[in-house]
């Protein structure tokens, strides 16, 4: 029986990963671009690219980061409202199962197939996190607006965040590319 264990190199690049989402969720600008009532988040972008470059490991430890460090910076760094475990750690931990199902369905890499994934990233963390929002705000004090305003709001987010999933994708295809190859070289050399 062959077991699958973490090596230093994913290690070590798992490590990258969480000291982007780390860095992007406490400097301002970079993982939340705040625009007036709006915060655009750029780090699904992170679990998508890593999960097609790891895999499960990459999905879930990726969304794991974002989850943790997403709550730790919304209870110290930019207080907020909105800063309870439904609705910035739970969505975020879902979200990397999605992302790590949708990457088995849709398979190996193609530009388009990572533009889907990471506009999905986006798809689905918006989704996940306005069902934790109205969750709260069902059973707390929790004031979100009216359901219009919330729709205005949101629509706004969304359209800024699939504007740059897409971007994103484009503008990183040939860096996955390179990392998935030179995953699988370090592989082979490995055993040979």
């Amino acid at each position: 029986m062959v077991t699958k264990r973490i090596n230093s190199n994913e290690i070590i690049q798992l490590s990258i990963y969480s000291t982007i989402i780390i860095i992007f969720s406490f400097i301002p600008q970079t993982g939340y671009i705040i625009i007036g009532p709006i915060a655009i988040t750029t780090i699904p972008a992170i679990v998508a690219l890593a999960t097609y470059h790891l895999g499960f490991k990459g999905a879930f430890f990726s969304s794991f980061m974002f989850a943790i460090f997403s709550y730790i910076a919304g209870i110290t760094i930019w207080p907020s409202p909105i800063a309870h475990p439904l609705i910035l750690i739970i969505p975020r931990i879902i979200l990397g199962f999605a992302i790590w199902i949708t990457y088995l369905i849709i398979g190996k890499i193609k530009l388009w197939k990572y533009i889907l994934l990471t506009f999905l990233s986006y798809f689905y963390n918006t989704f996940l996190v306005t069902i934790g929002l109205f969750l709260v705000s069902s059973y707390s004090n929790l004031w979100i607006g009216t359901f219009k305003a919330w729709v205005i709001l949101i629509y706004i987010n969304v359209l800024f965040e699939w504007s740059f999933s897409i971007f994103f994708a484009l503008f990183t295809y040939q860096l996955i590319i390179y990392l998935i190859k030179n995953n699988q070289n370090k592989h082979n050399n490995y055993w040979n």
